[in-house]
């Protein structure tokens, strides 16, 4: 489960109230150590070659989707910490979505982190 964040809420009902448009903009995935919140308050992964990894999604139905391609970030070169959240973000750091995956991972050196096919599920709370 994923919640809006509060640029998406904003931009969303200036677009559908006819203010002003929202584009259709690629997604990344972002990894964080503590909640981003709806304004993005929360601790971004940094450091150790850390970079977000663009994702893509299945056509949501039933108000759901999920990633339509695996998720593969590059291998840690230093500690990334206990990687317990996630934000999707355009590329001008706007938060769209965030949550919280289902099983923390402790990313050390070496480790590579990534989110199988199907496994990132986005649907509003």
């Amino acid at each position: 489960m994923a919640a809006f964040g509060t640029y998406l809420e904003n931009a969303g009902l200036n677009h559908f109230l006819n203010v002003t448009p929202l584009a259709q903009a690629p997604l990344n995935l972002h990894l964080y150590l503590t909640d981003p919140t709806d304004d993005d308050t929360g601790t971004e992964v940094s450091g150790g070659s850390y970079a977000p990894v663009a994702a893509t999604f299945n056509p949501a139905a039933a108000g759901a989707t999920d990633n339509d391609v695996a998720i593969v970030f590059a291998e840690a070169t230093g500690s990334w910490g206990n990687v317990a959240y996630f934000a999707l973000k355009d590329g001008a750091d706007n938060l769209y979505y965030h949550g919280q995956f289902d099983v923390a991972k402790t990313i050390d050196t070496g480790d590579v982190a990534a989110v199988a096919i199907g496994d990132l599920n986005v649907s509003h709370d």
